[in-house]
């Protein structure tokens, strides 16, 4: 790969992978010496987010998690949640997940419009640029009466 200047993007790398680096200019005399090798690392998906708990209040439940110890090498830029009615379905639903995804960095989010006393299983994961970690370990709360 040839460039100018004093710097050049590398494109087409593979995810949570180390590469090794060096680097030789070139003038109309020839090529200098290659220069010491350096390594650096691409980013990857964040780890999965911990300590999900689900406070009550009526017929909505706050859910509130640890941020991964790991961003993958990139900022988190979100979260997504996911809820359904507990059940004994495949997935431990009685139907399918209701996805929420929200914007930021923080790791909180009310849950709201819920049935009343009502048992729900609610999974977190985090995103950054790469993409979503893995869900969860799914938590659970009966929802009390409607206010």
């Amino acid at each position: 790969m040839t460039a100018s200047g004093s710097s050049k993007k590398i494109t087409g790398l593979s995810a949570d992978t180390i590469y090794l680096v060096q680097i030789a200019a070139t003038n109309a005399v020839g090529d200098s010496d290659w220069s010491e090798r350096r390594s650096a690392g691409t980013a990857g998906v964040p780890g999965v987010p911990t300590q999900l708990s689900l406070p009550i209040s009526g017929t909505s439940l706050l859910a509130r998690w640890t941020a991964p110890a790991d961003n993958g090498g990139s900022a988190i830029t979100g979260y997504k949640l996911r809820h359904c009615v507990a059940g004994t379905g495949a997935s431990g639903c009685a139907s399918g997940w209701t996805l929420i995804t929200t914007s930021g960095t923080g790791t909180n989010h009310t849950i709201s419009g819920l049935a009343a006393n009502t048992t729900y299983r609610v999974q977190v994961a985090a995103t950054n640029n790469i993409g979503d970690s893995d869900w969860s370990p799914s938590s659970s709360a009966t929802t009390g009466n409607a206010s």
